[in-house]
This record gives structure tokens, sequence and C-alpha cells, in this order.
């Protein structure tokens, strides 16, 4: 079993993220739902500028791995919150950098399938713990 390095409240950048429909306005039953219409509207139309929607939820690093699983809020709004959940072995690591954010720092992640973003506080030193974490798993 891997033990845990570091573990921060992020946000995870998902370019597929979307919230579900059933969410905005009204219920089957007419009932209010969880989002309002107009709120929903304003997230679609901001993941249609971004090209997606920044998630919020708790990365965890390990010896072995870098995961990331939404809050709860998340997981009750997005059509398919089981595709923002995410492992990735250190070994598929091949950078890490840093770049500068609007209020915090995003890291981002350069894998064999991809690049992922993270924005949490104290970014570079996460970054740093990704980083060394990843060179001791080699």
């Amino acid at each position: 079993m891997s033990a845990i390095v570091d573990s921060r409240l992020t946000n995870v950048f998902f370019a597929n993220a979307r919230v579900s429909e059933d969410q905005a306005g009204k219920d089957q039953r007419g009932n209010s739902s969880l989002l309002p219409k107009a709120i929903s509207r304003q997230i679609d139309a901001g993941r249609r500028k971004q090209g997606g929607l920044w998630v919020g939820g708790k990365a965890v690093l390990t010896t072995s791995t870098l995961n990331f699983a939404p809050n709860s809020m998340n997981q009750a709004l997005h059509a398919t919150p089981e595709n923002l959940e995410i492992s990735i072995s250190l070994t598929n690591i091949s950078n890490v950098a840093v770049h500068r954010g609007l209020i915090t720092d995003v890291i981002e992640i350069r894998t064999d399938v991809g690049i992922l973003k993270i924005k949490c506080v104290k970014a570079k030193a996460f970054a740093a713990a990704i980083e060394a974490t990843r060179i001791a798993a080699r």
C-alpha cells in the first residue's frame, strides 16, 4: 500500500466536465432543483469560454500515484461525476511545472496521455512534492 505524501484541496481543469441538465431549474416532480437555471446557464457559458470547467475536490499524492476526487457538491452537480476522478501513476508523469494564476498558481502535470492542470494554495510546494516523489518512484 502506498503511503500518503501530501494532500490538498484543489481545483482540477476538465475539458469534458458538464453540469447535469437534471440539476438546472426544476426536477422531474416540478420541485426546485439543487441549481437555479440562471446559475446553470452562467456555468455553461463559462465552460464554453474556457473550454471546460475547474472542478473542486481533493488531490492526494502517494508514494506511487497522484489522485483526485471531486468534492460532494461537484459529485452531485456534474452529469458524469465518475469521469472526474483521476489516478495517475507517478511513473507516467514526464514533467511538472508551475505557472502564475490569477489568485492561485496553476500546476501543469504532463503525462503520456495529456496535461493535467491543478490550482491550489501553495502550488509551488505541492508541485515540488509531486516532482520529488515522482523522481523517488523511478
